[in-house]
């Protein structure tokens, strides 16, 4: 999502006179996207401030900063009345702005006369490859997981019409765009604040209850796939507790639909996922794995768990461990629990883990993974592999396969953009190495 914004914010301040530079010490203007979901992102944060302002002093540069993303509250300056808290706790930043409002940046920091009040989706990004781009289709979330600050900053759940979705990527398969990337809080529920469907979502159990039709974001895959010119269709993230039955068949039937999915399990225990406030059980989320892998049994999987969240006791994790050779999954972002101010959590839980346990949790399970994921890398050894190629530096090529993995090979003759066929000859932990055919 903030790569997607950041594109916004490029062609803000590219209409306004603005050059691109490579590199953030020799910028005039720094314009930092933040993530709030974990306290460590905030921290780094503050101390990338930090830094980025002691070089400019060393540089004798008056560099501005701005704050945007999901940490940012109000959009104001140092001279505003009632600014930003931030303005207040971080003396050495300039300005804070609502992603929403982005459209006003040029007058914020004095780069143009006029205010200007474009809605953020009009805006047309600044793309930043050629053949590769971030689309998103919904912002805000609902769900208000126990451990999350993202409904409290980024707002309620907002679904953009099919048409201007329709639109954007029709626009992008003109300027030789191959693979798109939808991007929202919540995919699934795409379209659930629509009035006219409002019959068919359950506000308790936070899912549909569609039977005679399809979900909207059927529907938008569905429309996405019939454009020409788009061969590569991605999609995160997503809640098990609205994975329908119509979006499972859509994501396994329609051919642009690369076979790879993230959707949060967060952990194997359900006594956890009550507390976490997640509208799954561990039973639940295997079924929709087993659903999917019977349609397509090479469909990778990749998933968030939380380890060392309040009150989880050695069993607990091991149902987490468990879960995950179960599920036999190809990727895991796996984050040790911190305690956000402002989420229910820190308001009636009590983040009671030691470190060095959560640390050890972290260990334990990233040791499972990477089993997992030799064994299954190892597997694809003279597998012929579709590959997007993502850069080449000194004939060398790398990219993703369908299923999203990592791939090297020797491509001299080759352009960044191809699609090519590549015979897989070994592998690692992480990442596969092949021939071009």
């Amino acid at each position: 999502m903030n790569y997607a914004d950041a594109e916004r914010v490029a062609a803000v301040l590219n209409q306004a006179g603005g050059e691109e530079v490579g590199a953030a010490e020799e910028a005039d203007l720094v314009v930092m996207l933040t993530c709030a979901i974990k306290q460590k992102a905030e921290d780094k944060v503050f101390s990338t401030l930090h830094n980025l302002k002691a070089a400019a002093r060393k540089q004798k540069k008056d560099l501005k900063v701005v704050l945007t993303g999901c940490m940012v509250k109000k959009t104001s300056s140092r001279q505003t009345e009632k600014a930003d808290p931030l303005l207040h706790r971080l003396k050495e930043l300039d300005y804070t702005l609502r992603i929403e409002e982005v459209s006003q940046l040029a007058y914020l920091i004095d780069w143009a006369k006029e205010n200007n009040t474009q809605n953020f989706w009009e805006i047309c990004p600044h793309y930043h490859s050629p053949f590769q781009a971030i689309v998103p289709i919904q912002t805000g979330c609902d769900n208000f997981c126990t451990y999350c600050i993202v409904p409290f900053t980024r707002g309620r759940e907002y679904s953009r019409p099919y048409a201007e979705i329709e639109k954007e990527v029709q626009l992008l398969a003109q300027k030789g765009v191959k693979e798109i990337l939808l991007v929202g809080q919540n995919v699934n529920s795409y379209g659930k604040n629509w009035p006219e469907l409002a019959k068919y979502w359950n506000p308790e159990a936070q899912k549909w209850e569609i039977s005679e039709s399809k979900t909207p974001f059927s529907i938008l895959l569905t429309k996405l796939n019939a454009i020409p010119g788009i061969e590569r269709i991605r999609f995160s993230s997503s809640n098990p507790h609205d994975m329908t039955e119509d979006i499972i068949e859509t994501i396994t039937s329609l051919a642009k639909i690369m076979p790879a999915l993230h959707f949060a399990l967060q952990s194997g225990d359900n006594e956890i996922l009550k507390r976490m406030n997640r509208k799954h059980t561990y039973e639940e989320y295997r079924e929709i794995v087993h659903k999917i892998r019977a349609r397509k049994p090479d469909f990778a999987i990749s998933t968030d768990i939380i380890v060392g969240f309040c009150g989880e006791t050695e069993d607990q994790f091991q149902h987490t461990c468990q879960a995950i050779r179960e599920l036999d999954v190809d990727l895991i972002y796996i984050s040790p629990y911190s305690m956000r101010t402002g989420t229910p959590a820190s308001k009636s839980l009590v983040d009671d883990i030691p470190a060095k346990v959560k640390n050890r949790r972290w260990h334990e399970l990233n040791n499972i993974l990477k089993e997992i994921s030799q064994r299954k890398l190892a597997t694809l050894i003279g597998t012929e592999q579709l590959v997007l190629i993502e850069k080449i530096v000194d004939g060398l090529a790398e990219g993703k396969t369908e299923h999203n993995r990592t791939c090297q090979f020797s491509a001299k003759e080759k352009q960044v953009g191809d699609i090519v066929k590549v015979k897989i000859t070994k592998n690692t932990i992480w990442s596969l190495t092949g021939e071009l055919i």
